[in-house]
């Protein structure tokens, strides 16, 4: 709920020696605004002449600094906010307390919701995403604003710790679910930001290995290794992608936002290479025999590729199916030292994804 000014007299000089200094020095801040709204509702006629004349000039030079600023000055309660302009812009919000008739705890407790709301936006959104989200709780601090200048009014002037009025807690319960909401939204927004950073360095990750791969497989040609010694590396690669990407389209990719960036990027392109390592071992496993005795192995050269690469993708697309495999090892491991006895059970919990 903006307030404007009377009409702007054509004499540029500051009147109020407070107000002068800021404007002489180009720098009005929003506190000044604010100030000089309240004064326009002093008791005193000569204060308000000189708050009507000086309040928009001040407001027209704290615009030219701040372009594109978006204010909100509610002139009963004298409450003030400021968003201004560009990504690094702060929310700026200044109250009176002398010109308040009222206790405005709860009021405040709402405001600073949002604003530890605008803080984390600033932080963790990417730029478009900040933009619309940063102007949408500008929003509900004017929404807030608004019921604690309607409260003002209900209000004599005179003793600041008044009682709110039964009007005012209707007022801001109404706005308790929209502040929830914009929560909801925020965290969306910023897991939706790092599963991107996350998936962008997926996909770096994700060619760099491939291109190891291709010099890996020239080079196993060029000296005839057989096929199945590498396939480990790309089945598994594959299946930590496909991984990745399954969560990602079921939604169930859980990441912490509050990651620095960059550290999300790592994270990401590392992914393919930890399935690769995992491919790697599970062909180890099956070429040390150590699964012989839970499933039979091929013994046909393609049947043993094609055996080992499932191997290899399930290892690294499950962490579970992986860990089942070690468990395997380790008692293959154990009876070949003659440390246990009896038969291998594999687990019997339900198999889930990582």
């Amino acid at each position: 709920m903006g307030d404007e000014a009377s009409d702007i007299v054509d004499e540029q000089q500051i009147r109020h020696p407070p107000f002068r200094a800021a404007y002489e020095a180009d720098s009005v801040s929003l506190s000044d605004l604010v100030i000089a709204s309240a004064m326009r509702e002093h008791a005193d006629e000569t204060r308000r002449e000189i708050a009507n004349h000086d309040y928009p000039l001040l407001r027209k030079k704290f615009l030219e600094k701040h372009k594109e600023a978006q204010i909100v000055i509610q002139s009963w309660a004298a409450i003030g906010a400021c968003l201004n302009a560009g990504d690094d812009g702060a929310l700026e919000l200044i109250a009176v307390r002398n010109s308040l008739r009222f206790r405005w705890q709860s009021a405040r407790a709402v405001q600073m919701e949002l604003n530890e709301l605008d803080d984390d936006a600033l932080r963790w959104l990417p730029a478009k995403e900040r933009q619309s989200f940063r102007l949408h709780i500008y929003g509900l601090i004017t929404q807030v604003h608004t019921s604690v200048a309607l409260e003002n009014r209900r209000h004599a002037p005179g003793p600041t710790d008044n009682e709110p009025s039964e009007q005012l807690e209707p007022e801001l319960a109404s706005l308790r679910p929209l502040v929830g909401r914009a929560k909801e939204r925020f965290k969306e927004e910023a897991e939706r930001a790092a599963q991107v950073k996350y998936a962008a360095g997926m996909g770096v990750g994700t060619a760099v290995l491939a291109t190891l791969c291709a010099v890996g497989g020239a080079c196993f040609l060029w000296q005839h290794i057989p096929a199945v010694y590498g396939v480990g590396v790309i089945a598994g690669g594959i299946g930590a992608c496909l991984s990745v990407l399954q969560r990602l389209t079921r939604r169930k990719l859980r990441l912490d936002y509050k990651t620095e960036p960059k550290m999300l990027t790592w994270f990401g392109g590392v992914r393919p290479f930890v399935g690769a390592v995992a491919g790697m071992i599970a062909f180890t496993i099956i070429k040390a025999g150590l699964v012989s005795s839970v499933v039979v192995v091929p013994t046909g050269t393609g049947a043993y590729l094609a055996f080992v690469a499932f191997f290899a993708f399930l290892a690294s697309f499950s962490e579970r199916f992986f860990q089942d495999m070690l468990r395997v090892a380790g008692h293959g491991l154990g009876d070949a030292a003659g440390k246990t006895e009896g038969g291998y059970e594999p687990a019997r919990e339900e198999a889930e994804g990582d």
